[in-house]
């Protein structure tokens, strides 16, 4: 999540398949409420912030926050279980930060050397949440993501 071209929030996923069905996932969610942390810039976290750096609100504290994070995970678990995936996916590309950026894929470099792969402007994302560049046939799946400034 993007404040302001500050990064505050995070999430890291991993899955882990058997054939050709996934056996497993996690998913780790990281927000930075009341601190930011001391971070090394790179091309893919410019800049780090936290919550309380935007606001002055007495409800900016982690108790407010994972309250209302468990609340959104509770109704869009209840989607997923109406198996109404157009409105889950629907909500998601509309709170995307990329769609309309200008973006460069790197490959990851604990899989690959880290070198650019691609640049554009991301028109879109597709359901299986692959990217789609302008100008590019081919939708981008994998690799680590920097917004141009």
């Amino acid at each position: 999540i993007l404040i302001n071209n500050s990064k505050v929030s995070g999430i890291i996923t991993q899955t882990s398949s058997i054939g050709n069905k996934i056996s497993g996932a996690m998913i780790g969610i990281g927000l930075n409420v009341m601190t930011k942390p001391v971070i090394e810039k790179d091309r893919f976290t410019p800049k780090a912030a936290c919550l309380r750096d935007f606001t002055d609100s007495p409800q900016c504290n982690i108790e407010f926050f994972l309250g209302e994070l468990l609340n959104n995970l509770a109704e869009n678990i209840k989607m997923l279980n109406k198996k109404d995936y157009p409105q889950l996916f629907q909500k998601y590309c509309s709170r995307s930060a990329v769609i309309g950026k200008i973006a460069d894929i790197y490959s990851d470099p604990f899989t690959g050397s880290g070198e650019k792969i691609y640049s554009g402007k991301i028109i879109g994302i597709r359901k299986n949440l692959e990217l789609i560049f302008e100008n590019n046939s081919t939708p981008v799946r994998s690799g680590r993501l920097s917004l141009h400034k």
